[in-house]
C-alpha cells in the first residue's frame, strides 16, 4: 500500500529583469545601526502609525520599535542610499542563515526601546491597542493560508521622494537573487489597503488571504483591510 500522495502547490513564479548597474549616486549596501532614525521616519512616512498611537511622545518609540521588530525576524537587511541619505530599505529572512551579525545586539535594542516606550505611554492603555489588532490580523491571516508560506519579507520601504526610481526593484531584485542562490522557493508578505500592494501584484505575487480590521485612529475609527501576499522567488 502506497502513502498518498501529498497535495500539489501551486506555484507563484516571479519575472524580474537582471540586476543592471546602479546609478550615479545610488549605492547598495547594508543595513548599519546607524539607520535606524532614518528608517524610523519612512516607517511613519509609508505606514502613518502616528494616526494609531494616542500619545504624543509615544510615537517615536512606536515608530523605532516597529522597524526593530522587523530587524530582530531577519537575516537580511539591505539598504538604498541615495547621495548619503536612505532611500529605501528592504529587510528579510533567507534560507540557511541563523541570523544576522549583530542580532543580539539589536534584541537587547529592542528590549530597551520597549521599556522607553511603556514609560512614554504610561497609563494610557489604548496606546499599543491598534498595533497588537494588525499583528493578530497577520496571525490570522496565517493561519487561514491554504498554501505553504515559506520565508517572510519583514520590511519593505522607500521614501515618498524617490518611490518610481527603480529603487524599490534594485531592493526586491537583490532580494529575490539571495533566495535564489540559497535554494528557497516559496516568500511571503503582510500589507494593508494603505500601502502599494499593486507593487506586489505586478512582480507576480498572490494575494491568498484577506482580513478586515476596524481600527480607532486619532480623527476617529477606519476599516483596515490587511492581505497576505505569497510568491516563489
Amino acid at each position: 500500500m502506497t502513502a498518498p500522495h501529498a497535495p500539489a502547490i501551486k506555484r507563484f513564479p516571479i519575472l524580474d529583469p537582471p540586476m543592471r548597474p546602479l546609478p550615479d549616486g545610488i549605492r547598495l549596501r547594508p543595513w548599519r545601526d546607524s539607520d535606524l532614525p532614518q528608517a524610523a521616519t519612512l516607517v511613519e512616512e509609508a505606514f502613518r502609525i502616528s494616526a494609531y498611537v494616542p500619545v504624543d511622545r509615544a510615537i517615536r518609540p512606536a515608530l523605532v520599535l516597529d522597524v526593530l521588530d522587523s530587524l530582530t525576524r531577519s537575516d537580511h537587511a539591505r539598504v538604498v542610499e541615495s547621495d548619503g541619505h536612505v532611500a529605501g530599505i528592504l529587510m528579510g529572512q533567507l534560507p540557511g542563515r541563523p541570523g544576522m551579525p549583530g542580532a543580539r545586539r539589536w534584541r537587547a535594542l529592542h528590549m530597551a526601546w520597549r521599556v522607553r516606550a511603556a514609560a512614554a505611554a504610561g497609563c494610557h492603555v489604548r496606546t499599543w491597542r491598534e498595533q497588537r489588532l494588525f499583528t493578530s490580523s497577520h496571525e490570522q491571516l496565517r493561519r487561514r493560508a491554504r498554501t505553504e508560506l515559506g520565508l517572510e519579507l519583514t520590511l519593505f520601504l522607500v521614501s515618498a521622494r524617490h518611490r518610481g526610481s527603480g529603487i524599490g526593484s534594485i531592493l526586491f531584485i537583490d532580494y529575490l537573487h539571495r533566495l535564489r542562490r540559497g535554494g528557497a522557493g516559496r516568500f511571503h508578505l503582510h500589507t494593508d489597503d494603505g500601502c502599494t500592494w499593486e507593487y506586489y501584484e505586478r512582480r507576480g505575487m498572490v494575494r491568498i488571504a484577506s482580513d478586515l480590521i476596524t481600527v480607532k485612529t486619532r480623527t476617529g475609527l477606519r476599516d483596515v483591510e490587511t492581505y497576505l501576499y505569497v510568491g516563489d522567488a
